[in-house]
């Protein structure tokens, strides 16, 4: 029987040339590396060098579906931008969620690699098998929101999806992020400075094909499974009924909400930045993504006050702790207004929240005052200096010029001792998850690969899967290192398949797997699944080296790493991160001096061509 190809039919877009293509992926290589942000890593490596400054022209931008994007398995329906970031140091990517995706599978075409730059601000206009490039200088400047329904306008059909770029990407603010379906965010690691440094300004996308499914009886078996055991999770209910916000609780109880630019653990008026707050006082509607079963994001109408109006979907945990925690702001409301102008101008909340608070303490110290902020008082809990230095950071106007260059960049211009402020990791902002009230996040944020393959706490309950049948100690860091490598490569197997990590609680690695063979006929089983995740994290290691990336660099920011709590669920604990990376530096064969993985263990993920260029020939 010959399989029929599920999935691994690409455009290629010239933009210098101004010419489109195709091209098959084999299906060897799709095994290997899958979809998404695996595949995407893989062909930044082969085509984008690691001197590359990533806004040349010759540098790639790769937005790629996974193969269950969109066809119906439970919250699959993610989409990955993978690129050289202009914030951290080497590999960028991110993936949002909501419809672009599921509707980019619908025209036959899973995915974009788009090289060169435009002469004029150009879309992409993709719809049933062909892509072409067309004028966008009408859109040029316009935020979000409004280039979505534009070009809905221009092109005839309320049902077309877009992801686009606002001013922060056009003005390559270093943590500009990719914008679908007004406030699904490709945010970290700047992939939407990249877009701008293209003259790319959106893509939009409508399809009518169908997503073949290579076992349909199996494949419906399996996501009933999923779907029942996604709903057995207490968390899954929680963030369905109150958004990720819902979740905040639980934080702020065990220490892990930062607070004024992660120097405590503790915030008075925390319950107010709750999901069940922002419920109590405002107007929610569930708003779903293609075919999740949690619905879990809201549109919200503020009720009264300042910031009264309608918004079109409401700020996640993310964003309630970086512009509102972390800036001693405890009005829900401002949160949300903030949330939505750095929507508007495709801007990553995270990074956004993280530099402004660094700011607030330069300020709050006197290391910057009020003539270089250009009389924007930036004192903690100034929520009208928030969201004017949140424009003026989107515009690159006056001081948010410097902002506009991140937490790393702007201490280094400021000077005056600002670098002792400014939490970052290899450049970019680590999510909002302090790793003082669970040490393998420190671990995992300090040697992640890519942007969320760090993204691990302990105290999330047992995994019978990984061998774990009990809650780990949150503050010890025994088989720490052995634990995070299993949660990389389920995370990265997970986001390369295009599944959403909100869809994914309690789901088994396994069962991932299988669906993903009933959907695409590959006999991908569990070992398989932890291998391609391995794979990639190996190979996303060598390209950052290529960048300039240094065993010294994995650490973390000195107000983590040298400053415990003094009070909240947190209190007094330091991470010890040395005995935790010594231990995962072992287990992954990476060279303490080069920081390179070992030969043999690149030959053993079939890395072999990647082992000969940095080894030569045996």
């Amino acid at each position: 029987m010959v399989l029929l190809m599920t999935f691994g039919t690409f455009a290629t877009v010239d933009l210098s040339a101004n010419k489109v293509s195709n091209m098959n992926v084999d299906e060897t290589t799709l095994k290997m590396f899958i979809g998404s942000i695996g595949l995407g890593a893989k062909i930044v490596y082969d085509e984008v060098p690691g001197d590359l400054d990533p806004y040349d022209p010759s540098a790639l931008l790769v937005c790629l579906t996974g193969p269950l994007t969109g066809t119906g398995a439970p919250g699959c329906c993610g989409i990955g931008w993978v690129a050289k970031s202009p914030l951290k140091i080497g590999m960028g990517e991110s993936e949002s969620q909501g419809f672009f995706g599921a509707e980019l599978r619908a025209t036959g075409i899973d995915g974009i690699i788009i090289k060169g730059k435009a002469s004029k601000p150009v879309y992409l206009w993709v719809y049933d098998g062909s892509v072409e490039i067309r004028d966008a200088t009408h859109l040029w400047g316009k935020d979000t929101y409004a280039t979505e329904d534009i070009l809905r306008k221009e092109l005839g059909d309320e049902k077309i999806k877009v992801a686009c770029i606002g001013p922060a990407g056009e003005n390559l603010v270093r943590f500009a992020s990719i914008m679908n379906d007004k406030g699904h965010a490709a945010g970290k690691s700047g992939m939407g400075a990249v877009m701008g440094s293209k003259f790319l300004k959106a893509v939009a996308v409508r399809g009518t094909r169908p997503i073949k499914i290579f076992n349909e009886s199996a494949f419906r078996r399996l996501c009933k499974e999923w779907r029942e055991t996604l709903l057995t999770s207490e968390a899954a209910r929680i963030i369905a009924r109150y958004g990720t916000a819902g979740q905040i609780d639980m934080f702020h109880e065990l220490g892990d909400m930062p607070v004024k630019n992660w120097s405590t653990g503790y915030f008075a008026e925390w319950e107010k930045l709750t999901g069940q707050y922002l419920q109590s006082i405002n107007k929610v509607k569930h708003i779903p993504c293609f075919n999740c079963p949690l619905a879990h994001n809201h549109c919200i109408e503020v009720l009264e006050g300042q910031f009264k109006g309608a918004y079109p979907i409401e700020p996640e945990y993310e964003a309630c702790a970086a512009l509102g925690s972390n800036l001693l702001i405890s009005d829900i409301n401002a949160v949300i207004k903030a949330n939505d102008l750095c929507n508007r101008f495709g801007m990553d909340v995270i990074s956004t929240g993280g530099t402004i608070g660094f700011a607030m303490e330069c300020f709050e110290r006197g290391i910057i005052t009020l003539d270089d902020t250009g009389g924007i008082n930036l004192e903690f809990g100034n929520v009208e200096a928030m969201l004017t230095i949140i424009e003026k950071i989107a515009m690159r106007e006056g001081f948010g010029n410097i902002l506009a260059e991140g937490e790393k960049r702007a201490a280094e211009i400021i000077g005056k001792g600002a670098v002792e402020y400014a939490v970052h990791v290899k450049g970019m902002t680590p999510q909002f998850h302090d790793p003082r009230s669970g040490v393998i996040r420190g671990l995992g944020d300090a040697v992640a690969t890519g942007v969320d393959d760090g993204n691990v706490s302990e105290w999330g309950g047992p995994n019978p899967e990984f061998g774990v049948t009990k809650p780990l100690d949150r503050f010890s860091t025994e088989g720490k290192a052995a634990f995070l490598i299993k949660m990389q490569a389920r995370w990265i197997f997970m986001d390369s398949i295009g599944a959403c990590a909100f869809a994914c609680f309690k789901v088994p690695v396994k069962l991932m797997a299988e669906t993903l063979s009933a959907a695409t006929g590959w006999s991908i089983g569990f070992e398989q699944a932890m291998e391609v995740g391995d794979r990639i994290t190996q190979l996303r290691r060598v390209f950052n080296i290529k960048c300039g990336a240094k065993p010294e660099d994995d650490t973390l920011p000195p107000r983590i790493l040298n400053h415990a709590h003094p009070e909240g669920g947190a209190k007094g604990v330091k991470i010890n991160l040395k005995p935790m990376l010594e231990e995962y530096y072992r287990l992954r064969k990476w060279d303490p001096k080069s920081g390179l993985p070992a030969r043999e263990e690149l030959e053993r993920l079939g890395l072999s061509d990647v082992a000969k260029e940095i080894y030569g020939e045996k």
